[in-house]
């Protein structure tokens, strides 16, 4: 007569529990671990949220950017606000400058109008200027930028 045996299969993350259980240590480290993980799944999930046709998911990214970047974020917003009123389908000087940050394509003829209307470009590309220290190319920065900064003093 044969006897059928169970075996219990185990997960990968019950393995890693039942491991870890062993020191006050080890559960500290779990502990940080699974906080990692869902530290960067919330992280993620934010990234993915941002809208492009939302103004205050990108005034949400450009608080963001200016922030990794180590900018001043009210100066960075309040030259946006003056530019094109957080409006990603804006076309100034003439029809010569397009976008949110309002990129005066003849400036910088590597950019297309496409990227300049992009949004997510367009702030990525002005946060990388600033960083550079090219904050005063933006018209705006010279009044906008200016008064925010006077202002906070």
């Amino acid at each position: 007569m044969r006897t059928l045996t169970t075996k219990t299969i185990e997960s990968p993350l019950t393995n890693l529990i039942q491991n870890f259980t062993t020191s006050k240590i080890d559960k500290f480290f779990l502990f940080l671990l699974i906080s990692s993980v869902l530290f960067l799944f919330v992280l993620v999930l934010r990234v993915s949220a941002w809208d492009a046709n939302n103004k205050e998911s990108l005034r949400d990214y450009a608080i963001y950017l200016a922030v990794h970047e180590n900018l001043n974020v009210g100066e960075f917003l309040a030259t946006i606000e003056c530019e094109s009123s957080f409006n990603k389908d804006a076309i100034g000087d003439s029809g010569n400058s397009y976008g949110l940050a309002q990129i005066h394509l003849p400036s910088h003829p590597y950019i297309t109008k496409e990227q300049a209307l992009n949004p997510f470009f367009a702030l990525n590309w002005m946060s990388n200027e600033w960083s550079k220290g090219n904050a005063k190319i933006w018209s705006c920065w010279h009044t906008a930028g200016k008064e925010y900064l006077a202002m906070i003093r």
